[in-house]
């Protein structure tokens, strides 16, 4: 008799042993998303893969977008949460339309301030909101020109850093002629001519 209480005890204490301590999870309920396998029931250990509805991410993003079974239920909340954008700050720039919040798929049209450009200068000033924030950092940056030497010439007009609308003024050494005009002005695409003496 007192080894079959002792069998009866053990068999209560052990959680493997008793379908009452087993560690289950019910199915999450996922608005704006799915999960794969379907079961009725998952065991500790159970994996489940999240997949959010267009415009929607998981909200504990992660590569795996994945969430396991645990004895506290499910490893973390199974989410998907509406993916938006911050309107972006921009010096120097403004951007059109202006909104309080933007929604993965909206674009905004970006207009630098004179005297500044886009970055990058040949890039389509569009940008995107997407699940991972603007697809590119909206920058506007000064516009500058580049002239420290002329072969066969010499610049007249020294600076350390050339902006839109300065002017530069060269002369061509001996024997030598500037291929457009001896002076350039600085636009947001470079120096409005050559400065070449041949």
């Amino acid at each position: 008799m007192k080894g079959w209480l002792l069998l009866v005890a053990a068999f209560l204490l052990c959680p493997s042993c008793s379908s009452q301590n087993e560690i289950t999870c019910s199915p999450p309920r996922i608005s704006n998303g799915s999960f794969r396998p379907q079961r009725t029931t998952y065991q500790d250990g159970d994996l489940i893969r999240i997949q959010c509805d267009h415009g929607f991410n998981f909200e504990a993003d992660n590569a795996e977008k994945v969430v396991e079974c645990t004895r506290n239920g499910w490893s973390r909340s199974p989410k998907c949460v509406e993916i938006t954008c911050n309107p972006p700050g921009i010096a120097n720039g403004s951007f059109q339309p202006q909104r309080t919040i933007y929604q993965d798929g909206d674009l905004i049209q970006i207009q630098c301030d004179p005297g500044f450009n886009f970055e990058p200068h040949n890039a389509e000033k569009v940008v995107e909101c997407t699940r991972n924030g603007w697809s590119r950092s909206p920058k506007c940056v000064e516009i500058t020109c580049q002239a420290d030497y002329i072969e066969h010439g010499t610049i007249l007009s020294v600076k350390n850093i050339y902006k839109e609308a300065d002017r530069i003024r060269f002369s061509c050494d001996e024997g030598y002629t500037h291929v457009d005009r001896s002076d350039a002005l600085c636009t947001e695409n470079g120096w409005g001519t050559k400065l070449q003496c041949i």
